[in-house]
Parts: structure tokens; C-alpha cells; sequence
């Protein structure tokens, strides 16, 4: 009896890896992409930031009035599930700007739409796909 149930156990503890990874890979390629940052302080300007990652590397571009783009940071992530609460997370572990360096709970994704929350839950991010 005891073995049936360890057999049980792994056979879901295979699935449940297997699940998870394939909807971190599929997150990762729906992430993928020039994003363009929808609340920026930029009141009275055609200024805006762009976002763009790329296979767990991003950088963040601010593109001036005049067409200019001006490096703001560059940095990793990875993309990791909270079982605790069944959430999606994008963390931050590396960039140029320790601010966001951290863990952002990926609150809305669809193809052309992409909310990031601070763990914290102060700073709320809102991407259109570019």
C-alpha cells in the first residue's frame, strides 16, 4: 500500500514539474518584445519608455521627442510561480537600476497587454505591445 502511494506522488510531482515548466516557457515567449510603457509621467510630451525582453534579459529605452533613444537600464529576470498564492511572477535579478530589482507579480498578460505589480504592491507597470 505504502508504495502505491509513493508511486501516486511521484507520478503527480512529474506532472505538476512538467505543467509548470511548460507555462514558464510559454509566459517567457508571450513576455517576449518590445513593450512600450503606458504610465509614464510624461504630461505635455511624446516622451515614453519602451521595454523590451528578450529570453530572460530586458532593457528599458527612454525614446525622446525628437526620436532619440536614451539607454535607461539593462538587466535579467526569470519568470517563477508562487504556489502559495497560484501566481505569476516576473523577478528581477539583476538590472542597472536597483529599483526594480525584485519580484513583480504578472497581474494581467493577454497578447498586446502586460500589468506588473511591486511585491510590494505600491508601483503598478502597464505595457502595450509595441
Amino acid at each position: 500500500m505504502c508504495i502505491i502511494k509513493k508511486i501516486q506522488f511521484l507520478i503527480i510531482l512529474s506532472i505538476t514539474v512538467f505543467f509548470l515548466s511548460s507555462c514558464k516557457k510559454s509566459i517567457e515567449n508571450q513576455i517576449d518584445g518590445a513593450w512600450k510603457l503606458s504610465n509614464i509621467d510624461s504630461a505635455g510630451t511624446n516622451e515614453f519608455e519602451e521595454w523590451y525582453f528578450n529570453k530572460g534579459n530586458f532593457s528599458v529605452v527612454l525614446v525622446k521627442n525628437d526620436g532619440s533613444h536614451i539607454q535607461r537600464s539593462v538587466g535579467e529576470y526569470i519568470i517563477i510561480y508562487k504556489l502559495k498564492n497560484l501566481r505569476r511572477v516576473l523577478s528581477v535579478t539583476k538590472s542597472t537600476n536597483s529599483a526594480l530589482v525584485d519580484d513583480w507579480k504578472i497581474t494581467k498578460l493577454t497578447a498586446n497587454f502586460l500589468t506588473l505589480r511591486h511585491s510590494e504592491g505600491s508601483i503598478l507597470l502597464e505595457f502595450t505591445k509595441e
